[in-house]
């Protein structure tokens, strides 16, 4: 991943002075350097950002809280980034997906298709390309308004599947 100057991104939020209007991103990668940088890009944008370091990390964020945008790493020990596709899918959390990867093969095959991946970010990356990526997932939405936490909660409990 290049990482430029992350000088050269917005410092103030778009979403103005409250954070509760910033889209809450989850950002699950086991590599710190990946992590630290598109967490800092992502909260100098204005995001409200989380990140984890594995993929079981990611299920129990997932599963206990409202995002409105995952971004994973393809390749992370606990559960991997299509693993964590298919349950998010499986579960009927409709949020958009960003897969971070060297290879998507995987998601391209046309019994994935039901997966719905908003995007595809290939390693390395430059900070505006995550950032085209992440505008561009967040505009994919849905239009209904999010699901509370308990609900999610009940249908969403994580399982040894």
């Amino acid at each position: 991943m290049s990482t430029p100057g992350t000088d050269s991104l917005p410092v103030h939020s778009p979403f103005g002075d409250r954070d509760a209007d910033a889209p809450r991103i989850l950002v699950a990668d086991d590599d710190a350097v990946v992590v630290h940088t598109i967490v800092n890009a992502l909260k100098r944008a204005g995001y409200a950002v989380t990140a984890v370091s594995d993929g079981l990390k990611a299920w129990e964020a997932l599963t206990a809280q409202h995002y409105d945008l995952f971004l994973t790493d393809d390749q992370m020990p606990g559960l991997n980034g299509h693993e964590l596709v298919r349950r998010a899918r499986q579960h009927k959390l409709r949020f958009p997906i960003i897969v971070v990867s060297g290879r998507f093969d995987f998601y391209l095959e046309p019994e994935n298709e039901e997966w719905d991946v908003a995007g595809f970010l290939r390693k390395p990356f430059s900070l505006p390309e995550l950032m085209e990526a992440v505008v561009s997932a967040l505009q994919r939405r849905p239009a209904v308004a999010p699901r509370r936490h308990a609900d999610r909660a009940e249908t969403a409990k994580p399982s040894a599947a």
